[in-house]
């Protein structure tokens, strides 16, 4: 067989892929169940996603299947063939807070590299795979399997567009996912997400409820994304004015001696502290700067009511400043996969019905 110049025939089509990955990025596709509805289990933008790529499929005539909105393939290759091969990737994205140079779902090339939520992490080897089976197919290149592009939803969540294409479709007989450092990741450190919602009671002897403290904690916001280190948290006080506004001055302090950005914005009675860290993914959160941690701590020496005490106190004694989850007893680490990480990425207190977890 004639040898092949692999990297001639990518740059052949280089422009063709980055216009093509471009229509992709666009598509905001982050989970959004207020947009759920019968063939679009995960929102309006991931069902566009999904419509996007097996559109691009129908341009090249392959075999496409929409499994309920919940995944969808592209497959190419000798349909008699039993057994095919699997290329797993995702089209949802995790939100994309914070502060950013050039808007996340606006593409753009600076020094030769392409900037926008979800370039790398799925949407960019997707497209990568896809136009590998486009070369394959434009050369005319033998096949003994089928080869099936399969694009998940929900890979930021639940993996429950994973549970339903195990229900519905025939395992591949091997594959790989394209969704990781380049050339090959030979091993994943395991994943366990965990709610703690902490009891509708406070300490024994304590009145649950509010007004049993000095002040009282309204709400407590930080984090959209189990995966993601909080780039924001925002708290309301109430409280004696002078109290309210000292509390206002201490907080401008800690932001300043900690390098940190905050506002504290008193009005009718309410104090409420927003404070911004620094977003990143949940694998790494020590490359993050978790903005409800540092906000729980700020708060952690103020007298609230005994809920808010203790939601306060958790997160601060087992969670603050340790992503090697040392306070819950949890550390290890070994040679290939490094030490496990600990990332709180959802922290809610609702005073008026007492419902908090953080996870």
């Amino acid at each position: 067989m004639k040898s092949i110049n692999w990297t001639g025939e990518v740059l052949a089509r280089k422009e063709a892929l980055l216009s093509d990955l471009a229509g992709l990025l666009k598509i905001p596709s982050v989970k959004d169940a207020g947009t759920s509805e019968a063939g679009k289990p995960m929102g309006r933008e991931i069902a566009r996603a999904l419509a996007f790529m097996l559109g691009l499929a129908e341009r090249e005539q392959w075999r496409t299947c929409n499994l309920d909105g919940y995944a969808g393939y592209a497959e190419y290759g000798p349909s008699e063939s039993a057994d095919y091969i699997g290329v797993l990737c995702h089209l949802d994205v995790v939100p994309a807070p914070g502060p950013w140079t050039s808007p996340p779902f606006e593409p753009e090339v600076r020094d030769g590299k392409l900037y926008a939520r979800g370039a790398i992490d799925d949407k960019g080897p997707t497209m990568a795979a896809f136009y590998a089976m486009k070369i394959v197919k434009e050369l005319g290149l033998p096949m003994k399997h089928r080869v099936r592009i399969i694009f998940g939803t929900d890979e930021e969540h639940t993996m429950s567009c994973m549970e339903h294409y195990r229900r519905v479709e025939k395992m591949p007989v091997a594959g790989f996912a394209p969704d990781a450092e380049f050339p090959i990741i030979h091993a994943e450190k395991g994943q366990i997400n965990t709610r703690i919602v902490l009891q509708k009671s406070g300490d024994a002897g304590e009145q649950v409820g509010t007004g049993q403290g000095e002040m009282e904690l309204i709400f407590f916001h930080s984090g959209s994304a189990a995966n993601m280190v909080p780039a924001s948290a925002e708290a309301a006080v109430t409280g004696e004015l002078s109290v309210l506004k000292a509390i206002a001055g201490q907080f401008n302090d800690y932001c300043s001696g900690n390098h940190l950005k905050g506002t504290a914005a008193l009005q009718d009675g309410t104090l409420v502290l927003s404070l911004q860290g620094k977003a990143a993914h949940g694998m790494e959160p020590q490359l993050g700067v978790n903005a409800g941690l540092k906000l729980v701590h700020f708060l952690r020496d103020y007298d609230f009511q005994p809920d808010a005490r203790h939601f306060i106190g958790c997160l601060d004694d087992y969670f603050y400043d340790d992503p090697a989850g040392r306070r819950i007893g949890i550390a290890c680490e070994d040679e290939i996969m490094g030490p496990l990480t600990v990332n709180v990425g959802i922290m809610r207190y609702e005073a008026l019905d007492l419902n908090y977890e953080s996870l």
